[in-house]
């Protein structure tokens, strides 16, 4: 089983919440995820530090990372196989459903959850 590597981009808020609902506002790891990536909706810097490719039928891989992704608190790399979007499974999904998705729920948790597909994962 290949380690999850969580990687917060971003500055979050310092407000403190209840435990129960911070509790509540975390995505679950999916089954066979490698690495996690956490970003901060309200930074367009950190949604924009990830560039993908789109496969054509289906799916979304790293296509580069841009100069905000820091590099080295992460091994994140091109190639990687986006599987999840907060929870929601993106792994055969078209581009334009992938898309929305990624609209839909950047703005609805207070982190943006990205889940990365352990089997493309562990071949870098």
């Amino acid at each position: 089983a290949a380690a999850i590597v969580a990687l917060h981009i971003g500055a979050f808020s310092s407000k403190k919440k209840k435990s129960s609902q911070a509790a509540s506002e975390d995505v679950p790891v999916p089954p066979d995820t490698a690495k996690r990536v956490i970003l901060d909706p309200k930074s367009a810097e950190s949604l924009r530090s990830i560039k993908w490719r789109f496969g054509e039928t289906g799916g979304a891989s790293v296509l580069r990372l841009g100069s905000h992704f820091p590099r080295d608190s992460s091994d994140l790399a091109v190639g990687d196989l986006l599987s999840h979007i907060n929870g929601v499974c993106v792994l055969d999904m078209p581009r334009a459903e992938i898309q929305a998705a990624w609209r839909k729920e950047q703005h609805r948790l207070p982190r943006f959850y990205l889940d990365f597909a352990a089997e493309v994962a562990a071949a870098h």
